[in-house]
């Protein structure tokens, strides 16, 4: 991919692509065996200075011993899908593990949303942080509530673009396509 980096720290990419340079995205490290549960989460916003909200949300779940973040993605700037007229979106992916069931960590991952200005206007509105559980090598009924893998998380190009630079243990992105 032809990339060159901006004055403003953004890189002018093929394909209205951008990416968006952080001080923890991306980042990898080697994951632990103390933690139950491996978690696929997708970051997304458009609202306020999203790169450095990402960099804050990441320092939070790090400082928080139920968490592990053994890697982060690229930062991608993109276009909205859903809902049209709004600011381009900043999307990342974290491979995070922990030992919390996945529907306590949805309600933490809800909280935080709100704890960093998230309001719920309607579906595919601008947003300050959107966290998503895209994956979880836990098991869960599907629920109301939470369906994973997240549904139509092989379609967006702000999921697999990430996905794509990142090391992952074997099977986990065919786990994402079933």
């Amino acid at each position: 991919m032809n990339m060159r980096l901006k004055k403003n720290g953004f890189y002018e990419c093929a394909y209205a692509l951008c990416v968006v340079k952080s001080a923890v995205f991306p980042m990898r490290r080697r994951e632990r065996g103390n933690f139950k549960n491996l978690y696929l989460l997708g970051l997304g916003g458009n609202l306020g200075d999203v790169r450095r909200r990402f960099e804050r949300f990441y320092r939070v779940l790090q400082s928080d011993a139920r968490f592990f973040v053994a890697q982060n993605s690229l930062i991608l700037k993109n276009k909205p899908f859903g809902f049209l007229d709004q600011p381009d979106f900043l999307n990342a992916v974290m491979l995070v593990q922990s030992s919390l069931p996945p529907l306590t960590l949805l309600k933490i991952m809800q909280r935080a949303e709100l704890r960093f200005g998230r309001k719920r206007s309607f579906k595919n509105a601008p947003r300050t942080l959107d966290v998503d559980i895209l994956y979880a090598s836990a098991k869960v009924r599907a629920c109301e509530r939470l369906a994973l893998p997240h549904p139509g998380v092989c379609e967006r190009i702000s999921v697999i673009l990430p996905l794509g630079e990142m090391k992952f243990k074997r099977g986990l992105i065919c786990k994402l396509k079933s």
